[in-house]
């Protein structure tokens, strides 16, 4: 199923996007079939949207969240 709605997406000239990333496994089947973008616990648990922009300039450095 998942294979499937990654491939509609490229079809349609979309980039998907997987939403509820867990786990590095969950990550690594992701990747291995084509979904290049992700968001999820295993990423970041949830940041209120005041703080989002501090936490990108703290990633983008290199700073430990």
């Amino acid at each position: 199923m998942v294979a499937a709605i990654i491939g509609l997406a490229r079809t349609l000239g979309l980039v998907p996007l997987a939403e509820g990333i867990e786990t590095p496994e969950q990550l690594r089947f992701l990747t291995e079939r084509g979904c290049p973008l992700g968001q999820g616990f295993h990423f970041s648990p949830p940041v209120p949207a005041d703080q989002i922009a501090d936490l990108h300039r703290r990633l983008s450095l290199g700073w430990a969240a």
